[in-house]
């Protein structure tokens, strides 16, 4: 098997879910990390800059980048907590709450596309299979932190 081929092959056919015309503006106009920082607000209403930081698995300091952006394009905004002047929440915008919203109107329009052309056993084996292969590359990916933790940094002293 090619597999090179059978990638080039799949992202021809798959090409049209990645059409400006089936998706908003916002997948066009913002990083990933920009739309993956939108979906996890709107998902759990509010945030500090830590746990977006962990999220994204980056570091603070292209956290706040990030979210500068989103804040310029008025699609987040910092609130400081009442109780507490020095806690900084970070929540959606009515913009980007209405811009998700729409989105995810997308993703549902499609994902009945698909049901209504597969029955309810083949959508169980086709969740199954996802499931599977997220826990291949999650497996993976731990393995590759354990590993990396486990090895002895050694401090090099240059001696005159």
């Amino acid at each position: 098997m090619d597999f090179e081929k059978v990638v080039l092959n799949f992202i021809d056919e798959i090409k049209f879910f990645l059409f400006p015309d089936k998706w908003g503006q916002i997948f066009m106009e913002h990083s990933k990390n920009e739309i993956l920082v939108l979906f996890y607000i709107y998902k759990y209403r509010e945030s500090n800059m830590t746990k977006i930081s962990e999220y994204l698995e980056a570091p603070l300091n292209t956290t706040t980048g990030v979210v500068n952006r989103l804040v310029k394009a008025d699609l987040l905004q910092r609130v400081r907590n009442e109780s507490d002047r020095r806690i900084v929440l970070i929540t959606l915008t009515e913009k980007a709450e209405d811009i998700l919203k729409d989105e995810i109107k997308v993703f549902k329009e499609y994902y009945e596309i698909l049901a209504g052309e597969l029955t309810d056993e083949e959508i169980s084996v086709m969740i199954n299979i996802y499931s599977k292969v997220k826990d291949v590359f999650w497996g993976q990916k731990k393995r590759a932190e354990q590993k990396n933790s486990n090895v002895k940094k050694i401090k090099r002293i240059k001696i005159d």
